[in-house]
């Protein structure tokens, strides 16, 4: 069996470019086939973004079909309640190794920690 990998980054919120990923995904994808967001999906100069904390990103990428999304820089410049809102909507699982879960870590900000 031979495993295609589809992935796709730094879309920003850019949702009318969204849509041509989402064709060439569906155009693409098999049963062998597996869809990654490698991160920075949301941006938070767009309003549905900030009206939503980030939350319609993620429900557009459900609806594509992404199989894992990772978290990126841009999903927690919006601050750690955001962050924790858009890591809590339902959909596919997040994937992230930069961000710790804890109460005090050396001299990493607030904001860095979910």
């Amino acid at each position: 069996m031979k495993l295609r990998i589809l992935h796709f980054n730094d879309v920003h919120s850019r949702f009318e470019e969204l849509a041509r990923v989402a064709s060439a995904v569906e155009e693409l994808r098999d049963e062998n086939t597996v869809v990654l967001d490698a991160g920075d999906n949301a941006d938070f100069a767009r309003v549905e973004t900030e009206g939503t904390c980030g939350v319609i990103s993620s429900a557009i990428l459900n609806e594509m079909g992404v199989d894992a999304k990772v978290f990126g820089n841009n999903e927690g410049f919006a601050g750690r309640e955001n962050s924790r809102t858009i890591v809590g909507a339902p959909g596919a699982p997040w994937l992230h190794a930069t961000y710790m879960i804890c109460s005090q870590i050396g001299s990493l900000d607030s904001w860095m920690m979910l």
